[in-house]
């Protein structure tokens, strides 16, 4: 089975033009066989149809990536192309202050957490005392419940099953790896998160601080 994803991480978008939608799906399943799919693709489709997920998986700049490590985010530089990309961004933004809140191994494809619904059909995450675990889990949640308000959000043009180029498309340069620090850029800021749990948000703590609602504002003006 890994040797299949493995295999799938170097098709190119353009190939995968041909694809019909059982052979996406069957791409899909593949990749998420290596890596922990199993908890977001299992709150997922508590609410959602599987056509759904296909639409979230490799769109815009920051959705769901090929590859093995789809969760992570595609380490792109530019804006979001759409307010589904945007919730997008959000959601990688929420998985890397799990690294930054509680240390660099909580990484969303290695983390197996626990959730149930409750009597209300409301999503509970139950990770113990395990503080990584509540971190991804709220991050999954947060995106999960808020996916209806932009389920009717698609734009083929921004998918790469349908020829959208990330590479050309969401990086600073056009190879991939600009990054948010790339292209030579020397000076480095070290950003911290605010936020609640699952919608969490970078800010520079030299310029910037977090207020106990969630909000980041200028120093001193909380």
């Amino acid at each position: 089975m890994k040797a299949a994803v493995v295999v799938f991480s170097c098709i190119s978008a353009n190939s995968l033009l041909k694809f019909d939608l059982d052979e996406r799906s069957r791409i899909m399943k593949q990749s998420m066989s290596l890596r922990r799919w199993d908890n977001f693709y299992e709150m997922f489709m508590s609410k959602y149809d599987f056509p759904d997920l296909l639409e979230v998986y490799s769109y815009g700049c920051y959705c769901l990536s090929m590859g093995d490590r789809p969760l992570s985010g595609t380490g792109a530089n530019q804006p979001p192309v759409d307010a589904r990309d945007v919730q997008c961004k959000a959601w990688t933004t929420c998985y890397k202050c799990a690294r930054i809140d509680v240390n660099n191994k909580c990484q969303p494809e290695t983390v197996n957490y626990s959730w149930f619904k409750d009597e209300n059909d409301q999503i509970v995450c139950d990770p113990g005392n395990n503080p990584c675990k509540a971190a991804i889990c709220e991050c999954d949640k947060y995106f999960v419940d808020n996916f209806r308000n932009l389920d009717h959000v698609f734009n083929e043009n921004f998918s790469e099953f349908h020829g959208f180029k990330r590479q050309e498309s969401c990086y600073t340069n056009r190879d991939g790896t600009g990054g948010s620090n790339g292209g030579g850029n020397s000076n480095t800021v070290t950003l911290e998160c605010c936020g609640d749990a699952g919608k969490r948000e970078f800010f520079n703590s030299e310029t910037k601080m977090c207020c106990a609602d969630g909000s980041i504002k200028p120093l001193g003006l909380c």
